[in-house]
């Protein structure tokens, strides 16, 4: 298994700094994971977890899963954790309260964050969902049953170094074609090229990035991805941050208020303009019927002003109707021909913050567990 993150022993040292703790376990779950330890069981568990995390202190001993963030947490990227793994409550993070308890006679494994660093805002809100972390300094939430809290936070990030450079729109769309064909992995950089619309060189370059940064290894007949939900976020927050400025071509308006009389028009024959399809909420709905936004996401090839013209639609700065390009044609791996791939649809899901959104990529979540590697470990 390759090695973890560089920041992941100064997190479990910083653990056990703490004066309730005896001793620390960790044992990362590598090919195995997804499968919870024997007699535990957890209603809210939607994501296989990096490793098992084992305390001990003098009133008891406690497993939690545990979920590693190597990328910047921003609100949006943790707001996708929480959905991911079950704790995201929208009312209780508005109204501050607590959360339901488990169901009496119900063990739970707790789930325990580690990242490179968790700022003031995003410890608020990781407290306000209960969820456990720890950094390199020692910010933290850490609670074991009723008996122990340590809560932590305003220290700075220790330092590392120099900061690296990111791996670039090119590299987040390398990251998207692995999502959607995983099985490219195995064959010659040029048909992962040929996925992510990039060149071979590039891809070589982003594949080695992905090993170093510890989302890829090595295996037999190729390369593998090591952790499934790291770099789901790894491409998430890429789409948001790097490559959705770079994909967004105009927004328009409809001249009439239907939304869905948008939806049914894009599925009307076109020549000679390339390929479309739904993205972002409109999409969702389309899949799951759960929840159908303001906006309307459609990627294209071709001309934005030309798909404008066909569809009748008028140019406006802050018009609900979105045109981007798409991040390769690993894109139209939609489950429809009229939607995009399901990792695009979930990445502009959780591109703006909302607890609408969240709760729409959860569901898109629900209704792919294969894709997502959400389906249950077979027994």
């Amino acid at each position: 298994m390759p090695a973890p993150p560089a920041f992941l022993k100064a997190c479990l040292a910083r653990i056990l700094e703490l004066p309730f703790v005896e001793e620390v376990d960790f044992t990362p779950l590598g090919k195995s994971r997804g499968a919870l330890p024997a007699g535990e069981a957890s209603p809210t568990w939607k994501a296989a977890p990096y490793g098992e995390m084992t305390l001990v202190t003098p009133a008891e001993t406690v497993t939690f899963l545990v979920e590693v963030q190597s990328s910047h947490l921003s609100r949006a990227g943790v707001e996708g954790v929480l959905a991911r793994l079950g704790l995201l409550h929208p009312q209780s993070a508005m109204a501050g309260t607590t959360l339901p308890a488990p169901s009496k006679g119900v063990r739970q494994n707790p789930w325990i964050l580690l990242a490179p660093h968790v700022g003031r805002g995003i410890g608020t809100l990781l407290d306000r969902h209960q969820l456990n972390f720890m950094d390199p300094a020692g910010n933290c939430r850490l609670q074991i049953g009723q008996q122990y809290l340590a809560r932590v936070e305003g220290r700075a990030p220790v330092a590392t170094g120099p900061r690296a450079r990111g791996p670039g729109a090119a590299g987040y769309q390398v990251a998207h074609a692995l999502l959607a064909r995983p099985t490219a992995l195995s064959g010659p950089a040029t048909g992962v090229a040929r996925l992510a619309g990039v060149s071979s060189s590039t891809v070589s370059s982003a594949l080695n990035r992905l090993i170093k940064e510890g989302f890829l290894h090595k295996v037999s007949n190729g390369r593998a991805i090591t952790h499934f939900p790291e770099l789901l976020d790894h491409w998430t927050e890429g789409y948001r941050h790097v490559l959705r400025p770079h994909l967004l071509l105009d927004r328009y308006r409809s001249p009439g208020p239907d939304l869905m009389d948008l939806d049914r028009c894009l599925h009307v024959p076109s020549t000679g303009l390339g390929k479309r399809a739904l993205g972002g909420s409109a999409a969702a709905f389309q899949l799951t019927r759960f929840y159908r936004g303001e906006e309307t996401v459609v990627h294209i090839e071709g001309s934005a002003p030309e798909w404008a013209r066909h569809l009748k639609l008028v140019r406006d700065d802050l018009g609900p109707v979105l045109f981007l390009k798409v991040p390769g044609p690993a894109a139209w791996l939609g489950p429809t021909p009229k939607t995009v791939s399901v990792f695009l649809i979930y990445a502009e899901l959780l591109a703006q913050p909302g607890a609408r959104r969240q709760e729409a990529a959860a569901e898109l979540r629900r209704a792919f567990p294969v894709e997502f590697h959400d389906a249950p470990a077979a027994l």
